[in-house]
């Protein structure tokens, strides 16, 4: 009955070697499945392994950045994102500018008078020319209602142009021999022109012998006429307001004296062709 011991023993020698076998056979295994994980790379917790490392910037690459680490540009509020639209064209075009003679009498006064006289009282910039034929009277009686005649009445302004260029006033003017023929020259005897009977280029025959004025018409703007009072010894006079009526006269206002050439010498004492008078101001 003794061997019986021995037999266990044995037994469990090859139970112990059986079970120290399975073990190495387990450890190589799982050697072997570490082995190939590290091969494939790590795996992540879900099963799937994780996205490859991003490879190396070569030389010269610029830096790529994470867009959360950069910042966001600030808005800028523009004032207009599209230029303004034009204003709409106007439905009517843009009126004509006034007349040059538009201020000489007052607004909607009525251009008709019993005299001449009347009329150049009425208007601020002729009293000039109504002193002068009150103290030089002609045959064109500015104080009668029956008088006949066309009168180119110079402005206040023409008168003191003229008196400049002979280095006085008006009031010294007034005092000269030769205002009375000079006033003769002013207007046409024994007829009422208005200004559709002036002719162009046609001269008219005044009250001072043998002198003469010439009428010229030149087209103007807004389909208009200009018309110019040509004298002898001046530069051309513009008509800036004409058909006034002064009972059985007419009156036409110009910018400028007129000077026949036989006085140019009297009131210069040393006579030019011309005496270069211009006015372009006033009304």
């Amino acid at each position: 009955m003794a061997p019986a011991p021995a037999a266990d023993a044995a037994s469990s020698m090859k139970e112990q070697q059986s079970t120290s076998g399975q073990e190495a056979s387990n450890s190589t295994a799982i050697q072997d499945q570490q082995s190939s994980q590290s091969a494939a790379g790590p795996v992540s917790s879900i099963g799937h392994p994780p996205a490859p490392e991003s490879l190396p910037l070569q030389p010269g690459h610029p830096p790529v950045l994470d867009p959360a680490s950069v910042p966001a540009a600030p808005v800028t509020q523009l004032a207009h994102q599209f230029p303004a639209p034009s204003p709409p064209p106007s439905a009517f075009p843009a009126p004509p500018p006034p007349p040059p003679g538009a201020g000489v009498f007052m607004p909607n006064q009525t251009l008709s008078f019993a005299t001449i006289d009347d009329a150049l009282a009425a208007s601020p910039y002729l009293s000039s020319l109504r002193s002068l034929l009150h103290a030089f009277p002609t045959q064109c009686d500015i104080y009668s209602s029956v008088t006949n005649c066309t009168l180119f009445a110079a402005t206040d302004a023409s008168w003191a142009a003229l008196s400049s260029y002979l280095g006085k006033t008006v009031d010294q003017l007034a005092t000269s021999p030769v205002m009375t023929p000079l006033l003769y020259y002013q207007y046409i005897p024994k007829v009422s022109l208005n200004i559709s009977d002036l002719q162009n280029g046609v001269a008219y025959q005044t009250s001072l012998y043998d002198q003469q004025l010439t009428v010229n018409k030149q087209p103007a703007g807004f389909g208009g006429t200009s018309v110019f009072i040509s004298p002898s010894g001046s530069p051309d006079a513009l008509v800036i307001l004409g058909d006034i009526v002064a009972a059985h006269s007419r009156l036409h206002v110009i910018r400028g004296p007129l000077i026949p050439t036989n006085l140019v010498g009297p009131l210069t004492g040393n006579p030019p062709p011309r005496i270069p008078v211009y006015v372009t101001q006033g009304p």
